[in-house]
């Protein structure tokens, strides 16, 4: 098949953001800040730099602070809850957005 016989394919990723925002193509930081105006916005759902390969470039660093942080905390604390999660009241998107976990923590000194 000669060059000029075939027809390029453009697929697209298309997000209607009339539908998750108000003003869309407008540059408007107050609707991040509580402005009534923007109070009807699906801010959870806007993920600015969570999609494929070049997503936010300090994602693991960020992941390794939170694993770092983590192994602290157990090492250093005896965590318990007397509050059982609702599963069924969480929002998914494209993450899940879980309910604060109320915790206790009570500090424990290694002992070797």
């Amino acid at each position: 098949m000669r060059p000029q016989d075939q027809v390029p394919r453009v697929y697209k990723a298309v997000q209607i953001l009339i539908n998750l925002s108000r003003n869309p193509d407008e540059f408007v930081p107050e609707r991040w800040l509580g402005d009534p105006d923007y109070k009807d916005d699906a801010h959870e759902a806007h993920q600015p730099f969570s999609v494929g390969l070049r997503n936010c470039l300090g994602l693991n660093m960020a992941w390794h602070e939170m694993r770092l942080l983590l192994a602290k905390l157990i090492f250093n604390f005896d965590i318990s809850s007397n509050v059982g999660p609702k599963w069924r009241d969480q929002d998914v998107y494209v993450l899940w957005h879980r309910k604060p976990l109320m915790c206790r923590l009570r500090y424990v000194r290694a002992t070797s």
